[in-house]
């Protein structure tokens, strides 16, 4: 599978939130009730054994992949997580990651996938009825593309991953305890840009993505690569790497010092 060669930016105000209190309460205070989390859901396995609804034809007036207007055929993203969600009575502080076969990871607020008109696409409908997909997206489109009604062109805060096929929801503990900096303020600064920027393709403590490689464990990458060619590298992968996938960065120096400060501090939590 090819590197994304789109980056979605997420809605981090759970996050950044913890970082002007330090942090610690979210992944101390997290409970987890009636153990209800992790949720987990195959929408391939769903699908086979019946537990679809049934699909409609839907306009999107602005798909952020394709940048115009496409028809698909589609189920409602809302009415396959209203039954995984019939016991859980407060969705704020959830997390919703879209697991890709590609091994990206994209994740939002479940309180705000919940609130908008998202929807799982399983055939681009402006082609002939004998195809999916266009032939040179149809392996990296199957099985699902998620896609979302009335969102501005300009609003990159929603995640629209393809060749995605499983849905997980869980708590932020659950969802970022391993990789989460507790008790340095510095360092959950840090945090946040990276999982702004990185960890839908990249996993620390085997959090977030594998499409690239971990960056902390067995080995921290500040252990093995000098701080200047990890910047290097993010504004210019060809550069060091012919054959490399990954697309460069828009990080501002600022940014990468944060992250370089979360990643020096994580090694040590291993």
């Amino acid at each position: 599978m090819t590197y994304r060669n789109l980056l979605f930016v997420f809605g981090l105000g759970l996050v950044l939130s913890a970082c002007q209190s330090g942090g610690t309460d979210i992944i101390d205070n997290d409970n987890n009730p009636k153990g209800l989390f992790p949720i987990e859901s195959d929408f391939m396995d769903l699908q086979a054994e019946g537990g679809f609804p049934k699909d409609s034809l839907v306009e999107i007036h602005y798909d952020h992949f394709f940048k115009k207007s496409k028809r698909y055929q589609v189920v409602p993203l809302n009415a396959l997580l209203k039954p995984l969600l019939a016991q859980v009575k407060d969705t704020s502080g959830l997390r919703i990651s879209f697991v890709c076969v590609d091994g990206y990871a994209p994740d939002m607020p479940l309180s705000k996938v919940l609130a908008h008109e998202g929807y799982v696409a399983m055939r681009d409908a402006d082609l002939p009825a004998d195809k999916n997909w266009p032939d040179s997206l149809r392996k990296v489109f199957e099985p699902f593309y998620l896609v979302w009604q009335n969102i501005p062109k300009e609003d990159d805060t929603f995640a629209w991953p393809y060749g995605f096929f499983q849905i997980k929801i869980t708590t932020f503990a659950d969802a970022f305890g391993a990789a989460y900096p507790k008790g340095n303020r510095a360092a959950q600064k840090g945090f946040a840009v990276f999982q702004l920027h990185c960890m839908k393709c990249h996993g620390v403590n085997k959090i977030g993505g594998v499409m690239g490689p971990e960056f902390n464990y067995p080995k921290n990458i500040t252990e093995y690569w000098k701080k200047e060619d990890i910047w290097q590298f993010i504004q210019n992968p060809q550069s060091y790497r012919y054959s490399s996938k990954m697309p460069a960065q828009v990080l501002k120096r600022e940014e990468f010092e944060e992250i370089y400060t979360y990643l020096s501090y994580i090694k040590g939590q291993k």
